[in-house]
């Protein structure tokens, strides 16, 4: 929790409950439940010298974004092939840096290895990571 938001509650907390300086009780403060921020959605990341590359799969679409990794700038028209077991893909390029593929292989619950090639101008890489997908709940 960010400090900010934790002082935030803190402050409400003793504005809403207890008597007050004015004589008046105030009804006990409502506890404050927050959902958790984790997320159901797969997600992987690799990053080598050259690229970090960050990819969230919905349903059978696996969304890439790819970066340099030493400035953080946006990688586009990269040519990205991703491998894993006998699956064999090419993302494409939806917007700069934003690369999608279809991948019914890896919408299925387990963990994917995945092999991912990834060639921008004169740079070139081979990047691994693992996808895990759980059982819908």
């Amino acid at each position: 929790m960010s400090t900010t938001f934790a002082t935030a509650l803190l402050a409400v907390s003793a504005w809403a409950g207890g008597d007050s300086s004015d004589g008046h009780t105030h009804a006990e403060p409502t506890p404050l439940v927050l959902a958790p921020l984790e997320t159901a959605t797969p997600r992987l990341s690799s990053q080598t010298d050259q690229f970090e590359l960050v990819g969230v799969l919905h349903g059978n679409v696996l969304t890439l974004y790819l970066d340099q990794f030493a400035s953080n700038a946006p990688v586009a028209k990269a040519q990205i092939e991703l491998e894993s077991g006998s699956w064999k893909a090419t993302a494409t390029e939806v917007s700069p840096a934003v690369y999608t593929v279809t991948a019914d292989l890896l919408a299925q619950p387990g963990k994917h290895p995945l092999a991912i090639s990834v060639q921008a101008d004169d740079a070139a890489d081979l990047m691994d990571a693992t996808l895990e997908v759980t059982q819908p709940g």
